[in-house]
């Protein structure tokens, strides 16, 4: 009986082993995944006359992927964790990709602070940029239309405005979805013959 629990032990040992093992193989197959999806529905789509591109983010946004706690282990288990709105929290530097991934309701313009100063009258006191060159993004409305008339003048608007939520995350989820079970069963399977061959 002590024979069979040892045995048991080890295989179940022997299988998280192989298993993390794989799961740490995978980390970097989804953060492609993901990096692939953010280049292709946000970076490909913001156009070139914004200042707020997502490219701009890209770099940041990557090395948030890349300190995401993708392998959960608890006791006997281990849970591969896919990235998604549910589980990332954005750091401030990436809060407006946040934005655009949760969708954006509204039209909305890309002011400087002179634009801004014309606009509204006073410097944005309190008000925080989108990006590091002082843009900020303001809801469009009839105000900023007569600035704009006065000043013949078309301020930018932001590619991402009236947009629905992005998923950049799916196909990675639906990557590890798809392979866990082969996954499981290949590491069963390895497991059990390291064990028999250490008997």
């Amino acid at each position: 009986m002590d024979k069979f629990l040892s045995v048991s032990a080890s295989l179940e040992s022997e299988i998280k082993r192989i298993l993390i093992s794989k799961f740490m193989s995978e980390v970097n197959t989804v953060k492609n995944i993901i990096r692939d999806n953010y280049d292709r529905k946000l970076v490909d789509s913001s156009g070139s006359d914004t200042r707020l591109s997502p490219v701009l983010y890209r770099t940041t946004f990557l090395n948030f992927l890349d300190e995401f706690n993708y392998i959960k282990e608890s006791g006997n288990s281990v849970t591969f964790v896919t990235p998604d709105m549910d589980n990332l929290i954005f750091p401030e530097e990436l809060e407006l990709v946040k934005s655009i991934l949760e969708g954006v309701s509204g039209v909305y313009v890309e002011l400087d602070t002179v634009d801004y100063m014309n606009v509204f009258g006073s410097a944005p006191e309190g008000l925080s940029s989108a990006g590091s060159g002082g843009i900020y993004l303001v809801r469009y409305n009839s105000e900023i239309s007569a600035v704009e008339s006065a000043l013949r003048k078309t301020f930018t608007r932001f590619p991402f405005s009236n947009t629905k939520p992005i998923d950049i995350f799916y196909e990675a989820s639906r990557y590890i979805e798809d392979n866990i079970g082969k996954w499981a069963n290949d590491s069963i399977e390895k497991a059990s013959t390291n064990v028999k061959e250490s008997s």
